[in-house]
């Protein structure tokens, strides 16, 4: 289990919330779950998305990451790797 958790850190990072460190298992992905008062948003507006991965405490427990960002609809919207994933939102296990 050891040697997995320091290549999953190596490959995907290591993130801490609440002062708890988590090694990712995978790259974070859209969840698709629908942020409360974003029905609707026009080009140019900004909006909330959620992203998530799995994720291993530090005694081997699986976990989910979870992170929300704001974005800004259309063009000028940021590529994902450009947020700050050392921002986590919610950890479940």
């Amino acid at each position: 289990m050891e040697n997995s958790l320091k290549s999953n850190a190596k490959k995907y990072g290591t993130v801490t919330f609440a002062g708890a460190e988590y090694v990712l298992r995978q790259y974070a992905y859209l969840t698709g779950r629908k942020i409360p008062g974003q029905d609707v948003v026009a080009d140019g507006e900004p909006y909330d998305f959620e992203m998530r991965a799995a994720a291993h405490d530090v005694r081997g427990n699986e976990v989910s990451v979870y992170w929300v960002f704001t974005g800004i609809k259309g063009p000028d919207d940021p590529e994902l790797d450009s947020y700050d994933y050392a921002h986590v939102d919610r950890v479940d296990a």
